[in-house]
């Protein structure tokens, strides 16, 4: 047999004599290990408390730069918006003045629709450093059904003007805490880029739904396009991005509004997303509504 007894270890041996029984103070080696233990712990620990100090002070030193940039990038954007909006507004009376004096031309109404385009353009950019700050948003309770409802209601005109009808389908007395404002001018955006972009089939349909699944609130609309895929289409939030830039031209699109749906999504913690099941169908979804 053979074993350990607290600071001993021992060995009982049968020989032709008798039984032979060994002890061997370990009480050294006991003390050693745990002597190295403790070393081993704070050393470590002293360790990983000077790689934090040298991440900590030296990654300042690092993403300083990166800072500064990313600030001085939305103060341009910033102060080149408002330098924008007076030359704009010159430019909408100069044609306005000239209608007046030599009636309307399709340049003149290239010239006001240009000038719309672009101080739509202005706006975007000023509402997307406005979120990115989070200064401008207001947090109260309202009726996100009634929001949603009064919205499709605005745009019924619109798309009834390019032979389009929308399909709602709001489940009612959903409300949630958020920007009324802010949320009403996410949905509005939503059912501008799916008026714009719908292509003819045999519905000529954008269908809108808000419902409730799994505890959390959904928006989606949906619309019929050309030159879909099955693929990753969450691309189509990033800023600036036009997959058809001649499309784009011919519709107005600037490739910024779908990003601040983005934007007005995640300051709500909700999450913007986009697919196509079918090739032929486009729909893009507000998820994660929390409702109260």
């Amino acid at each position: 047999m053979r074993g350990t007894n607290n600071d001993y270890r021992y060995l009982l041996k049968q020989t032709d004599s008798g039984y032979l029984i060994i002890f061997t103070d370990i009480s050294r080696d006991i003390q050693n290990a745990e002597r190295i233990l403790l070393y081993s712990v704070i050393i470590s620990i002293a360790g990983l408390a000077a790689v934090y100090v040298l991440v900590y002070f030296f990654s300042k030193k690092v993403f300083k730069p990166v800072e500064e940039s990313y600030q001085k990038q939305k103060r341009f954007i910033t102060d080149a918006s408002h330098e924008l909006k007076t030359p704009l507004a010159i430019i909408a009376a100069n044609a306005d003045v000239i209608e007046m004096e030599a009636g309307e031309s399709e340049w003149s109404k290239s010239i006001k629709n240009q000038v719309g385009r672009m101080s739509s353009l202005v706006e975007n950019m000023v509402e997307l450093t406005r979120l990115d700050e989070g200064t401008n948003l207001l947090f109260e309770d309202l009726d996100l059904s009634a929001a949603v409802t009064e919205t499709i209601e605005a745009y019924n005109a619109l798309s009834e003007t390019k032979g389009l009808t929308i399909n709602a389908n709001v489940e009612s007395g959903i409300k949630v805490k958020g920007d009324e404002a802010k949320l009403r001018q996410m949905v509005g955006l939503l059912l501008d880029n799916a008026i714009k972009y719908s292509a003819k089939d045999e519905s000529n349909c954008i269908e809108v739904s808000l419902q409730k699944k799994s505890g959390k609130a959904i928006l989606k609309i949906s619309n019929p396009a050309e030159g879909l895929s099955i693929q990753n289409y969450d691309v189509l939030f990033d800023r600036f991005y036009r997959p058809d830039s001649s499309r784009n031209s011919k519709e107005g699109g600037s490739g910024i509004g779908l990003s601040v749906v983005k934007s007005i999504a995640e300051a709500h913690l909700y999450k913007a997303g986009a697919y196509s099941k079918d090739a032929k169908i486009i729909t893009f979804e507000i998820k994660d509504i929390k409702y109260i």
